[in-house]
């Protein structure tokens, strides 16, 4: 028969071995390569990613003044020193404040009557010799 002959077992043989390699190619090995390519990215990726949280894990550990770490602590500090600062004003503003009510409830009323007794033995401003205002 005519397809036995091997002029047409040659071709047809190799043209089905093309498209088996084909076939493979396209379905197995470009896909895999692909994936690889894929998985080769990513693992860039992720080495880009670890060295940049390294870094940023360095910088919450204190190292003298120029971590992250560092810089929060001294802002942290500023904070407490105005904290401090404000509870001290705080005080002195009570403690002024309780020493002007001590003043007018206390001493207010010695002043004035001092105050009355030298006016009464001083002449009005103004006066003649004898004491009685112009």
């Amino acid at each position: 028969m005519w397809w036995e002959h091997p002029l047409f077992v040659v071709p047809v043989v190799l043209a089905a071995f093309v498209a088996g390699i084909g076939t493979v190619w396209g379905k197995g090995i470009v896909p895999m390569w692909r994936g690889l390519k894929r998985f080769g990215q990513a693992v860039r990726k992720f080495a880009d990613a670890m060295d940049t949280l390294f870094v940023i894990a360095a910088e919450f550990k204190p190292n003298g003044g120029t971590s992250l770490h560092d810089r929060l602590v001294k802002i942290e500090d500023g904070f407490v020193k105005i904290e401090d600062g404000m509870l001290v004003a705080q005080i002195d503003r009570q403690e002024i404040k309780r020493q002007v009510e001590l003043i007018i409830t206390e001493e207010l009323p010695i002043i004035t009557a001092l105050a009355e007794r030298v006016l009464e033995a001083q002449p009005a401003p103004f006066a003649d010799p004898d004491g009685t205002p112009v």
